[in-house]
C-alpha cells in the first residue's frame, strides 16, 4: 500500500478483525486512526464480540443474542475516563474477600486477578458477572464498568520494594480459568457459565 493512500474500508476492518484482542482500547485506537470507518468498525467489533461469545457450535443469531451483544457493547463502551472508578473490592477486608472467593466457588488467585482487572473484560462471561455482582450486592453494569477500567499496578505491597511496581497484561478468562489453581469441578462450573 503506498503512504500517501488512504487504506479501504476493507483493509481497515481486516487489520482490526487479525488484532489479538478486540477490546475496547483497541476500538478506540482505530476509531482515533480511521473515524470515516467508525460505523463498520463498531459493526465488526460487535460482530467479533458475537463470534467470542458463541461455542464450537453453530448457534443461530436471535434478536435476542444481538440485543444481548449490543448491551454488553454499550456497557464497556459507556465508561467515562473522567468518571471516578468505584472499586467494589475496596470496601473488603481480607476475611471478607476470602469469604466472596468461597461463596463464588472460586480461588482467591481468580478473585485477585477480578480485582486487579487482569482479565480481558470481553472474556468474562456475563452470568459470571451478574454472580459477582450479586454477591457485591451491585448491579451487573456497575461491576463490568470496575472491570473494564484500566489493569491495576501490580507490586508486593512493600513502600521498601527493589521490584518497580508494573501493570499486569491482561488474559483472557478461559486462560484465567486453567491458572488459577482451580479444581476440575470448579473450572467445569465456570465453564458452564459461559455465553
Amino acid at each position: 500500500m503506498n503512504e500517501n493512500t488512504m487504506p479501504s474500508e476493507e483493509e481497515v476492518l481486516l487489520t482490526f478483525a487479525v488484532e489479538p484482542t478486540h477490546d475496547r482500547k483497541t476500538l478506540e485506537r482505530y476509531l482515533s486512526e480511521f473515524p470515516e470507518h467508525s460505523i463498520a468498525l463498531v459493526d465488526c467489533s460487535i460482530e467479533l464480540m458475537l463470534d467470542s461469545t458463541r461455542s464450537n457450535n453453530v448457534v443461530e443469531s436471535t434478536e435476542d443474542t444481538v440485543e444481548h451483544a449490543w448491551q454488553r457493547f454499550q456497557a464497556i463502551m459507556s465508561v467515562d475516563d473522567d468518571a471516578p472508578l468505584i472499586n467494589p473490592f475496596a470496601k473488603l477486608n481480607s476475611t471478607a474477600f476470602k469469604s466472596l472467593a468461597k461463596r463464588l466457588d472460586i480461588t482467591n488467585l481468580l478473585l485477585v486477578r477480578l480485582r486487579d482487572r487482569a482479565i480481558e473484560p470481553m472474556t468474562i462471561p456475563i452470568r459470571f458477572i451478574q454472580k459477582l455482582a450479586a454477591e457485591l450486592e451491585l448491579t451487573g453494569d456497575a461491576v463490568l464498568v470496575f472491570l473494564n477500567g484500566s489493569p491495576s499496578m501490580i507490586s508486593n505491597h512493600s513502600f521498601r520494594s527493589s521490584v518497580k511496581p508494573m501493570v499486569t497484561n491482561q488474559i483472557t478468562f478461559q486462560e484465567a480459568i486453567e491458572t488459577s489453581q482451580l479444581t476440575d469441578s470448579q473450572k467445569n462450573s465456570l465453564k458452564a457459565l459461559e455465553d
